[in-house]
């Protein structure tokens, strides 16, 4: 997950050298800025700097979603209430016009006219937030989990917004601060669940082993889960003809998955092996169940013999499986063992 923060908190995280020297010393800047971005420049060169980045990594193998940010310490969104509609709508295009492969996620907390404008451009972008678990540790009458997320969700419209784009939380404080300060982890896991989120940023931070038990119960639900329960096959095909594929899955976890990763099913013999590649889009797979159904032309030159049937969930760059299944008949090739087959000239 990839965020590009303008600046940080410090004097020595100010934004680059050559543009400190072009704008010099400014004065009348917003709490949480360290330049200020209606200066036309801003928006000009940092859009840049995105549609650089998006040039060269957009779609990347190892890039799983990027962060919309643009302001604020860390590139947090603070004070993103002051900026012009002008120069919201500048910054949000970098992203939007340039990240076109690649899943986005705006900040939760933006002022509401940010996430206006960006479901008005795209229904692709998710969001994240940056405090998830607080109960309380800044006041005792607001908190994040009980106003700040749930006030925010609704009223940006959110609610939906994990259907086609990612949500992810990154904790506040660290988990072990949870358990000092006497919060119920099961009631922040719910919660989080409920918003639908598919990644949780501990800050690298250690789990307290008595909670391993309620974070293993997290992890199988947070995000996607795909099972395959039962599926109908012909048992015999011919070279050149078609495998019907009727099958039941079932995602048990809380959100889809955002790339579409090919659904394969193979069939492997004692000397041949055949990918075949269905056309179902697995990024449609909310939780719950799901019936594929498809017929899956064979190659003319199949050779006759007895194929044990396999299914998988393939890379998007090459044949290998890529994603698990919550499934137990898995082989050392990362395939799922259905049945037998026979190939028929």
């Amino acid at each position: 997950m990839l965020r590009i923060a303008p600046y940080g908190f410090g004097e020595d995280q100010d934004v680059p050298n050559w543009y400190r020297a072009t704008v010099g010393a400014e004065t009348g800047i917003k709490q949480r800025w360290r330049t200020d971005p209606e200066n036309p420049l801003y928006a000009e060169v940092f859009g840049e700097f995105i549609k650089a980045i998006a040039d060269r990594y957009d779609g990347h193998p190892d890039l799983d979603s990027v962060d919309m940010s643009f302001i604020g310490y860390w590139g947090e969104g603070g004070d993103c209430e002051q900026l012009s509609e002008n120069t919201m709508q500048r910054l949000t295009d970098a992203y939007i016009d340039n990240f076109k492969k690649m899943p986005l996620m705006a900040l939760l907390t933006d002022d509401p006219r940010h996430h206006e404008y960006i479901k008005a451009k795209s229904n692709k972008v998710g969001y994240r937030a940056d405090c998830l678990g607080d109960m309380g540790g800044f006041s005792e009458n607001w908190s994040h989990m009980y106003v700040a997320y749930p006030e925010s969700i609704t009223e940006h419209g959110l609610t939906d917004a994990w259907k086609t784009g990612p949500v992810s939380f990154e904790v506040c404080w660290v988990v072990q601060h949870w358990l000092n300060k006497g919060w119920d982890i099961d009631y922040i896991i719910d919660q989080s669940l409920k918003w639908h989120i598919s990644s949780f940023n501990a800050k690298s931070s250690p789990i307290p082993e008595q909670w391993q038990p309620n974070v293993e119960r997290w992890l199988k639900k947070m995000g996607y889960r795909f099972a395959i329960r039962r599926v109908m096959y012909s048992e015999q095909v011919h070279a050149g003809g078609t495998l019907h594929i009727k099958s039941w899955w079932e995602n048990l976890g809380v959100a889809p998955i955002y790339y579409r990763y090919p659904l394969a099913f193979r069939l492997k013999g004692d000397r041949n092996s055949y990918i075949l590649k269905a056309k179902s889009d697995i990024t449609k797979w909310l939780p719950g169940d799901i019936i594929f159904t498809e017929d899956l032309a064979l190659p003319q030159n199949a050779a006759e013999g007895n194929y044990m049937l396999q299914t998988a969930i393939i890379g998007r760059f090459d044949d290998n499986p890529a994603i698990k299944l919550a499934n137990s008949e898995r082989d050392s090739d990362g395939w799922y063992d259905i049945g037998t087959v026979a190939v028929k000239q």
